[in-house]
């Protein structure tokens, strides 16, 4: 029994760190071909849907935001968030080198970033509460005057380190090796002190710190979010290069456990000797590069062609960027959430024993992950319904965003985005389906 346990643990992990789709083949009970047809089908009534009956402006009444303050009610998530913080530091250092035994692996991927990209959906952007290099640098670190963020950099440090975390997390197996994990989380650390102390807090976490960036976007449709979240953003330079990494570096993580991956490796390879690129380190992170390149230049031509089609003369690339959400969570969903919730159940474990010690601190030592808890045919049923339901909610939103800015001409200035929505879904059904019916 216990051995089947690690084996599963063992199972979720490798897809936790690589392609987080379906870990077996799964036989669809229709045509791939139908289901495409049907998402994009939906996707397109939803579009024809709000042009019929005028979504409003704004789709939920405006409430007033209560920011955090520094008071005794947020000392205890943020002493929560030092605790994990160092514990995972301990584990990683002087821990077992098994990652399926050791807690620092889960906790930085499936605990944290997975878990808190679904948990701030439902709850808001709570990460800034617990988020523990912010108060160790409230702590720790004198206060100084802060050099001024230079403007021209914008967000573009953190979209080059979201690109980084997604290549250390799908290309180079960070998580196999906890010392690893480790050396970056301390090197992530300093980086955040220092960042914080050099520019302030808000600077650093406005354009480098992307975790917080991620996180405070994922929360910006929740349902205690802000009506002005969904306020078309004030432009940052990298802006939506980032919103766009949070969506290609979840599509590249599918594609590279896909058959059109095995073809791009093998003709990179042609002209990349196997001396430079022994581990496909190489190819991996420029396969990233160009998916993200390609989404990127791609949405930009779609706010310039609209910018021609609305009639506005203005970019429509960053007003509505933030219609893009809604599908970076349905990407999130459909990738990540099977594997969350099989090896999120080992966390129980690993708490009993963090360092792989053979402890039983808290008596669940020998819990082991219900694999059962989620098929291949659930999980396809769920990635299917939540990037179809991403992709519509997006089009709601696009529609509400245009409606604000050239409300005259709606159909032409929703159109081209909404033709760049359908593709996105027939693209992204394929490559979550391609593991399990070589459908690419």
């Amino acid at each position: 029994m216990k051995d089947f346990g690690l084996t599963v643990i063992g199972w979720s992990l490798v897809f936790a760190a690589q392609a987080h789709g379906f870990g077996e083949r799964y036989d669809l009970p229709l045509p791939l071909n139908w289901w495409v047809a049907g998402a994009v089908l939906t996707v397109l009534l939803t579009f024809i849907g709000t042009l019929c009956l005028r979504v409003p402006p704004r789709l939920r009444p405006s409430h007033k935001v209560h920011r955090l303050k520094p008071t005794v009610t947020a000392i205890g998530p943020a002493w929560m968030g030092q605790f994990f913080l160092a514990l995972t530091l301990i584990c990683a250092l002087w821990g077992t080198s098994d990652p399926l035994m050791n807690l620092a692996p889960t906790m930085i991927w499936i605990v944290v970033w997975q878990g808190v990209s679904f948990a701030v959906v439902v709850f808001g952007n709570f990460w800034p509460r617990i988020d523990p290099f912010r108060h160790l640098h409230r702590w720790c670190v004198p206060t100084r005057q802060a050099s001024a963020w230079p403007q021209a950099l914008g967000m573009w440090p953190a979209t080059v380190l979201l690109l980084i975390w997604s290549a250390l997390e799908v290309v180079y197996p960070l998580a196999t090796t906890p010392l690893k994990v480790g050396y970056a989380l301390i090197g992530w650390t300093a980086l955040s002190v220092w960042g914080m102390w050099m520019w302030g807090p808000a600077a650093w976490h406005a354009h480098v710190d992307f975790v917080s960036l991620y996180f405070e976007w994922m929360g910006r449709i929740a349902p205690q979010a802000p009506s002005t979240s969904l306020e078309p953003p004030h432009h940052k330079r990298g802006q939506v290069g980032f919103v766009i990494a949070m969506l290609s570096t979840v599509l590249f993580d599918g594609l590279h456990g896909g058959s059109v991956w095995l073809l791009f490796d093998k003709f990179m390879h042609r002209w990349i000797s196997p001396q430079l690129d022994p581990n496909g380190y190489l190819v991996g992170c420029l396969g990233l590069t160009a998916v993200w390149l390609f989404m990127l230049w791609g949405y930009i031509g779609i706010g310039r062609i609209t910018a021609w089609t609305s009639g506005t003369g203005r970019d429509w690339a960053g007003p509505l960027v933030i219609s893009l959400i809604p599908i970076a969570i349905a990407y999130n969903v459909a990738h990540n959430f099977s594997s969350m919730v099989i090896q999120g159940q080992s966390f129980v474990q690993l708490l009993s024993d963090p360092l792989g010690r053979q402890w039983n601190l808290l008596g669940t030592a020998t819990w082991y992950p219900d694999i059962g808890l989620l098929d291949a045919q659930v999980t396809w049923y769920i990635a299917l319904m939540s990037i179809v339901g991403g992709h519509m909610v997006s089009v709601v939103m696009a529609h509400r965003l245009a409606t604000s800015l050239s409300p005259q001409r709606l159909f032409q200035a929703t159109l081209p985005l909404t033709c760049w929505m359908l593709a996105l879904t027939a693209l992204s059904l394929y490559i979550l389906a391609d593991p399990m019916v070589n459908a690419l």
